[in-house]
């Protein structure tokens, strides 16, 4: 990025390069994410196995503690999703910059 200026008479260019490196800690979130996920479903199944198992309750409660768990799980899948889709927004965008500040470099030296 050039941003120009005039001081007095002189003309003052300042040159701002931005670049994005960070590619291990976007693989370390992504791989977390994955993590995450798989705890949550981990989690619902041994909580699923530990209705069912439950002596006490009657065979509607079940059911009705087997949805509410359902749709925690949805839920909670849902939003690990939407995390996944903007991780993978944020790398396209990354690469969009990288890409145009490489055609600016390729554009000065011409």
């Amino acid at each position: 990025m050039k941003k120009h200026g005039v001081l007095g008479k002189q003309i003052i260019e300042v040159e701002k390069i931005v670049q994005i490196e960070d590619k291990e800690k976007m693989r370390e979130f992504e791989q977390k994410l994955q993590r995450e996920k798989e705890d949550i479903k981990k989690n619902a199944e041994e909580e699923k196995k530990r209705i069912i198992q439950e002596k006490d309750l009657k065979e509607d409660e079940k059911k009705q503690l087997l949805e509410q768990l359902k749709k925690r799980e949805e839920e909670q899948e849902r939003a690990k999703s939407k995390q996944q889709k903007l991780i993978t927004k944020l790398k396209r965008m990354e690469e969009k910059v990288i890409a145009g500040s490489q055609f600016q470099e390729v554009s000065k030296k011409q």
